[in-house]
């Protein structure tokens, strides 16, 4: 028997409670005749916000957003890093796709990771030299301006030059981050020049500047990729890579090319889905809002129910154990995205479900590879952006440098921090990690081949108008962020702040269990753990958050996700 627990009341008075406190504001509202911007950070949507007032177009406004963002939250992304983005063309009429993750560098091999270490001693896949991949992040921006942009590069980094240059005060997370990981650094890091400025731990009343990262940034405005990829910047982050035991080169820099790829395609409720293809998390998300959707609509109220609840942890479940069977880069693995991706497979996988009930853990998803399951990668040093423009184009982009801090080295000469993007490969393929795992060979390390991920921008289209551009941060947890909002929005019709404020599960199959939020009901917990599920609490200071522009009738909706304290901007 189906019971509608009291949640919609408490997820209701936990939202007011939110909105009293300022936690969570009600969503930016701006005509459609106004640009608008939503990102991780306030200075970073002022950033888009600003070129869009230049006379920018969405494409300019998301290069300077995820410019400054990689300035003002280091921690999650920036000119070391890499990512992808969906975007649509409104005069073109089309949605367009480009994949800028980094690739492993031509010295990495199957095994470099395969080595035990001391206990207690970081991965070297994790922190140092060899845990960094080629950066992809200017080198897509680059393309994605040539392609796409309006305004001159140069002045759509100016806004993030002037915050290196003459600084910004540090977010919270910042300032957390810089307390706990500075105090772990050598004295001679360069990191620690803003991460504790004069000697002292970072604090939100402490302007923050980094005059080494404004060079750079000056230099990638007036010459583009070649101003980061050849030179003095390439040569800085060799250096760097190589004086902590990495294997980068020069030769690896030049050769780095992004990658337009076409969209995959699904379809919610009627509406049409375009995200990511792998190596993103694009196909795990629409498998989750097909399973979902061939299920019957839950009556309006359901909302944060156990019932409701339960069926995002299944759909979850299945897109996951498909995800960990199949997923890797297409070029190196054959990965069946047709399948994954078909309403008709969906079908089939919601016929199994039961209301009352979990499977076992073998019968999610189909059969796997030999050699598989494959850790799903991290991702948790990640930034989304959303914009779209007056005329309609939009952007859907996700960038990371992978951990927190990524690698934790910087180019003392160039101010970049570097990716530890590596660990997103399986470190030790057909062995098990410390969690227990097997990676596939899908997976792997292998030179020019980019890992798996987790970032999942994606556009939601009606009547060949963007209804949703959403995306999101914190590694497996991205994937779930995504589908309750659109999931939120579409069925419950909520507007664009509540959609990314209001309490969430996450779920990916192994390891086995369902996370979720604290200020979920306890009743509601009690309901799915008597549907079978094993749960627990999403522990303390990790913040999965998610970034929405919704178009509701002539005006444009933006939300920032509160977890993460980022603040929306529109165009002045």
């Amino acid at each position: 028997m189906r019971v509608l627990d009291r949640t919609w009341l408490l997820v209701a008075l936990v939202a007011c409670a939110r909105v009293a406190s300022g936690a969570n504001p009600a969503p930016l509202k701006v005509p459609a005749q106004r640009g608008v911007v939503a990102s991780d950070t306030p200075d970073a949507s002022r950033a888009g916000a600003e070129v869009l007032a230049l006379g920018g177009n969405a494409f300019d406004a998301a290069i300077a957003t995820a410019l400054a963002l990689g300035v003002v939250a280091p921690a999650g992304s920036g000119l070391g890093g890499g990512g992808f983005a969906v975007v649509w063309n409104a005069k073109a009429g089309r949605v367009m796709m480009i994949d800028f993750r980094e690739v492993a560098p031509q010295g990495a091999t199957r095994d470099m990771f395969a080595d035990e270490l001391p206990k207690g001693m970081l991965p070297k896949s994790v922190h140092g030299g060899l845990a960094v991949a080629v950066p992809g992040e200017p080198a897509g921006l680059a393309s994605l301006h040539k392609e796409l942009g309006r305004l001159p590069l140069a002045k759509i980094v100016g806004p993030a030059v002037r915050l290196a240059k003459l600084g910004f005060f540090p977010t919270e997370r910042l300032v957390e981050t810089a307390r706990r990981i500075a105090p772990t650094l050598p004295a001679d890091e360069p990191m620690l020049r803003w991460l504790k400025p004069g000697g002292a731990l970072l604090d939100e009343t402490k302007r923050v500047t980094r005059p080494a990262l404004a060079e750079t940034l000056t230099r990638f405005g007036k010459s583009g990729r070649d101003g980061y990829y050849k030179g003095p910047v390439a040569s800085d982050l060799v250096a760097t890579s190589r004086a902590h035991g990495g294997v980068l080169s020069l030769e690896d820099l030049a050769a780095y090319e992004p990658v337009w790829r076409q969209p995959i395609r699904g379809t919610f409720r009627g509406r049409a889905l375009y995200a990511a293809p792998p190596p993103a998390g694009g196909a795990t998300a629409l498998e989750a809002l097909h399973f979902l959707d061939a299920l019957p609509a839950l009556p309006k109220g359901s909302l944060g129910s156990s019932v409701y609840f339960h069926r995002i942890i299944e759909a979850l479940t299945h897109a996951f154990a498909d995800r960990a069977r199949w997923m890797g880069d297409p070029k190196f693995f054959e990965v069946p995205v047709d399948k994954l991706v078909s309403p008709d497979y969906a079908k089939g996988l919601a016929a199994r479900f039961r209301d009352d009930g979990v499977l076992k853990l073998e019968d999610y998803g189909f059969a796997p590879p030999k050699g598989s399951p494959v850790e799903p990668p991290r991702d948790h040093g990640t930034s989304h952006v959303c914009v779209v423009d007056k005329e309609g184009n939009a952007v859907a982009l996700t960038t990371t440098v992978n951990l927190e801090l990524g690698a934790q080295i910087e180019g003392k000469q160039s101010g970049v921090l570097l990716n530890d993007q590596m660990d997103d490969f399986a470190a030790r393929p057909g062995r098990p990690n410390g969690f227990g795992l097997v990676g596939a060979e899908a997976n792997s390390v292998a030179p020019g081949k980019r890992p798996t991920s987790s970032m999942t921008p994606m556009l939601v289209m009606e009547d060949d108008r963007v209804l949703m551009c959403i995306g999101g941060s914190g590694g497996p947890t991205i994937v779930a962020s995504s589908v309750q909002a659109i999931v939120a929005v579409i069925d419950e019709g909520v507007d664009a702040q509540t959609a990314v404020s209001t309490p969430r599960v996450y779920a990916q199959w192994r390891p086995e269990g369902v996370v979720v939020e604290r200020d979920i009901p306890s009743d509601v917990v009690d309901g799915l753990k008597k549907r079978g599920h094993k749960v627990r609490s999403l522990p303390e200071g990790f913040a999965p958050a998610a970034q929405i522009i919704l178009r509701n009738g002539d005006r444009l909706e933006a939300a920032s996700d509160p977890r993460k304290g980022g603040v929306p901007a529109a165009q002045r």
